[in-house]
């Protein structure tokens, strides 16, 4: 599996989504259940999960599989990480 298919699997575990979604139909308006806590939520999974630290004002930019991937290669992270657990709103 390639890195950005570990991490495209990592936001469908997240939110519960199809596992043939296609990544640019990863978003916040896409996802009804992407709403402000499941952001903050996801935002301190990528956090532990990548050993990164986001701002508060990064979260407006963490609303996307695109604004994810464009964040985590700013820190010069590869986009893999173990199997997250499914956000409560999301089953």
């Amino acid at each position: 599996m390639s890195s950005s298919d570990a991490f495209r699997q990592l936001l469908i575990d997240f939110f519960g989504l199809p596992s043939d979604i296609e990544p640019e139909k990863i978003t916040h308006k896409a996802i009804p259940a992407w709403v402000s806590l499941s952001s903050v939520q996801l935002m301190a999974e990528l956090q532990g999960r990548f050993n990164v630290d986001f701002d508060v004002e990064q979260l407006e930019s963490l609303r996307s599989y695109s604004g994810i991937a464009t964040a985590l290669s700013r820190k010069a992270l590869l986009i893999s990480a173990p199997a997250l657990k499914t956000h409560p709103d999301c089953r």
